[in-house]
This record gives structure tokens, C-alpha cells and sequence, in this order.
């Protein structure tokens, strides 16, 4: 395996209130715990979603949070989420991977370590998680 770049994915969830997509979400979270590959950090936007910072806290998964401006919480911004992960690749310098990710993908376990050795640069690429 060739030294990792850090991963960055990009994204948000939807509230953790018990339903369906909580199942689904968690199960999402345990699939990048799960990852062998360890250099990586979620860039979340949370558009009022309730519980998030909480089920990323129990999940014990790396992560920032970006919280979207008060108001009209139901405008969802594909833009906002994928500006908030470009942030984090900045801020953290030298070379990332950018990821955009739905938390109803369930990741394999070495999904990243994949991604870490494509040989590409300075390309997209699009990737379809299961």
C-alpha cells in the first residue's frame, strides 16, 4: 500500500430519530469505522437534522461539522456540502482525496484503501458504493 493521502468525504445526514434512515445511518457509520484504511475525516453540513453531532460522537468516527445559516433548513445545498468539503481539503494542506458520499452507502472494508490507490491524479473519478 503506497503512503495515504488524506480522505475527505463530504456529506450529510438526515435526523437520527430512531427510523429507518437512523438504521440505515449508523450502519453507514459502522462501514467507515470499519474502514482498514484510517486517514480519513467526514466533512459534515447539518441542515437542522436533529442528533447528528450526537450519532457522530457515539460512532466515534473523525469528523468536522459545518452548520448551515439559520433559516429555511429545508433548502438542502449540494453546493454548501461540497464547498464545506473543499474548506477541509484546504485547510489541512498538501494532498487529499475529496469524497462525496450518501450515508445509505455501505462501504467495504477496504473501499478507501481503493480509493488511497487509484493512480490518478488531479482527476475525478465517480465511485458507486454499494
Amino acid at each position: 500500500m503506497k503512503a495515504g493521502k488524506k480522505i475527505i468525504i463530504s456529506m450529510t445526514f438526515r435526523g437520527f430519530d430512531g427510523g429507518p434512515n437512523d438504521k440505515i445511518q449508523r450502519r453507514f457509520l459502522q462501514s467507515v469505522r470499519g474502514q482498514t484504511y484510517k486517514n480519513y475525516i467526514l466533512a459534515v453540513t447539518v441542515f437542522g437534522e436533529k442528533g447528528v453531532p450526537e450519532a457522530l460522537e457515539e460512532s466515534n468516527v473523525p469528523h468536522l461539522l459545518y452548520y448551515a445559516p439559520p433559516g429555511n433548513y429545508k433548502k438542502f445545498s449540494l453546493t454548501q456540502v461540497l464547498l464545506n468539503g473543499i474548506r477541509v481539503s484546504k485547510e489541512l494542506g498538501g494532498e487529499c482525496i475529496l469524497l462525496w458520499i450518501n450515508a445509505d452507502n455501505m462501504l467495504d472494508p477496504d473501499y478507501f484503501d481503493r480509493i488511497n490507490n487509484l493512480h490518478v491524479e488531479k482527476i475525478a473519478v465517480i465511485s458507486y458504493p454499494h
